[in-house]
């Protein structure tokens, strides 16, 4: 793995023909779930493995409970806390099946290579926790994005309001509506 270039890692040419696609999706966290199913749902009948990236353990975890109701052989949850042993057995079910996975991870997990992956789903992308702290600060969904814009797959924004920058890169003309709970406390 030393000598391979990132393209070849990322991009198997025999694999990934698609065409990078960019949504985003405004909604509370239920209706998210349901579009988020519906995408899962669409990528396994194609045949592609789906990442969901959350900033944190409790979000991935709180995904991978909501998301992974009926296809619990096919779930993959990785994190910073998952132990060794189901790390390596993570890492084998990722290089040995022929089926396409749903692979929960935290930025620090994002570049396990998959060769069927289709789809990356990034929710709660308005969290400063896609920021590094060290002393160069990455942006870690500039990452995600670039990985996705070059091996042609589709990347999907999740979160109850969108950052401003990925709507006005998304060109779109409005601000999307919102979840508003139905009691509002207002804090004087």
């Amino acid at each position: 793995m030393q000598g391979e270039k990132l393209s070849e890692i990322l991009t198997p040419t025999e694999t990934h023909h698609g065409v990078f696609e960019e949504r985003v999706v405004a909604a509370s966290r239920t209706d998210r779930a349901d579009a988020y199913k519906r995408m899962i749902r669409s990528a396994f009948a194609a045949k592609k493995s789906v990442y969901v990236v959350a900033p944190t353990i409790r979000s991935v975890e709180y995904w991978a409970k909501e998301l992974s109701k009926g296809i619990q052989k096919h779930v993959l949850v990785l994190h910073s806390k998952t132990t060794k042993k189901n790390l390596r057995s993570a890492f084998a079910q990722l290089k040995t099946s022929d089926r396409p996975l749903l692979v929960f991870v935290t930025p620090g997990f994002f570049l396990v290579p998959r060769a069927d992956l289709g789809f990356i789903i990034a929710e709660d992308e308005g969290s400063s926790l896609y920021k590094t702290i060290d002393r160069y600060s990455a942006d870690l969904r500039i990452l995600i994005r670039s990985v996705a814009e070059h091996a042609g797959l589709t990347l999907t924004w999740g979160d109850t309001m969108p950052r401003l920058e990925t709507l006005a890169r998304l060109g779109a003309d409005h601000l999307p509506r919102t979840y508003v709970p139905k009691k509002v406390h207002v804090v004087p």
